[in-house]
């Protein structure tokens, strides 16, 4: 899932500087428009600055993502032990449904019993409450069992040689704790605490699993919603911008409005973006809170990767930043 976000990442740093790129270069095309109907004494002064002010906005925030967008290939190649120079995009393609199953409390009981935490914290219960069962062994009495075996050689270089005995002891014996200064029972104690301890930390994990899976299955269909609705807001944004452009040629509206409009479309492009990349990043965190998360998730979304539409890794800042001159 680290890798994943730190992918998705660096495709969301991507689509920041090129809508921001597309922004400067309308920008300054409008600031070019502006200062020509201002030679001439079609606008005022003031066009002119609210231009010029807007697109050196607009170069500060391409400097500032292209700095960033530099900076998570660094986060990558750190998680992976590899420097990429080329990623691929992510594909139009990729289908934006709601999960499958799209049930919310099948997503929770199926957490409850493939979540990791879970069954961690449930084995640490089971072997805390055999851990009493110990403990309290150690008022038990005990029997033990010993064979001793004995061989004996004696004498030396004479006559008669040497003389070998072989003797075997066989024994049992019983052990009755009667006292042993309340050692057995303060280990008893303990395991008992111990026990009531994992018993709360089991609780504590169904209680967070439960709350994640809930909020990421909320959260994955709220993206599928947000993905539709910002693919229309880019159409409307479109529409506004053109209905606003011709309102300034014809005097009804003023370049603020035109700049303003510019600036709404590119944010709804970007947004677009960004609402596909929390799709899936929240799909794979849903995943990963119920237990399902595999490799094969992560091939579904390699298929989804266009080869031929590759992000490039920045080699030096200068290409905003040359606007400013």
């Amino acid at each position: 899932v680290r890798v994943v976000q730190a992918y998705l990442n660096i495709l969301r740093a991507q689509d920041r500087l090129d809508t921001t790129n597309a922004e400067i270069t309308a920008v300054k095309r409008q600031l070019e428009q502006v200062q020509q109907r201002f030679d001439v004494g079609l606008v005022a002064i003031t066009d002119v600055l609210e231009s010029q002010a807007a697109y050196d906005n607009a170069v500060v925030r391409g400097i500032q993502a292209e700095g960033d967008y530099a900076i998570t290939f660094e986060t990558l190649s750190t998680l992976t032990g590899q420097s990429y120079d080329a990623l691929n995009r992510l594909s139009d393609a990729l289908p934006i449904v709601n999960p499958d199953p799209f049930d919310e409390e099948t997503w929770v009981t199926a957490a409850m019993s493939t979540n990791y935490g879970i069954n961690s914290a449930s084995a640490q219960l089971t072997a805390a409450r055999r851990d009493i069962r110990a403990k309290q062994s150690g008022h038990l009495p005990t029997v033990d069992a010993t064979v001793t075996q004995a061989q004996n050689v004696t004498g030396g270089q004479n006559f008669f040689g040497t003389d070998t005995t072989e003797q075997t002891i066989y024994g049992l014996q019983l052990t009755v704790p009667l006292y042993t200064g309340g050692l057995t029972r303060s280990r008893v104690r303990q395991a008992n605490a111990n026990a009531e301890r994992a018993q709360e930390l089991l609780l504590s994990q169904q209680l967070n699993v439960t709350r994640d899976t809930r909020n990421l299955y909320k959260s994955v269909t709220t993206d599928v919603i947000r993905v539709r609705a910002r693919l229309k807001a880019i159409r409307s944004a479109q529409s506004a911008l053109e209905a606003t452009q011709t309102g300034y040629e014809v005097g009804t509206r003023n370049i603020v409005d035109v700049l303003q409009a510019q600036q709404r479309l590119y944010s709804s492009q970007f947004d677009y973006a960004d609402s596909r990349y929390n799709y899936v990043l929240n799909l794979m965190r849903l995943k990963q809170v119920v237990g399902t998360l595999n490799v094969e998730d992560l091939n579904e979304l390699n298929s989804f990767m266009d080869p031929n539409n590759q992000v490039q890794r920045v080699v030096s800042l200068r290409s905003v930043a040359d606007q400013l001159n």
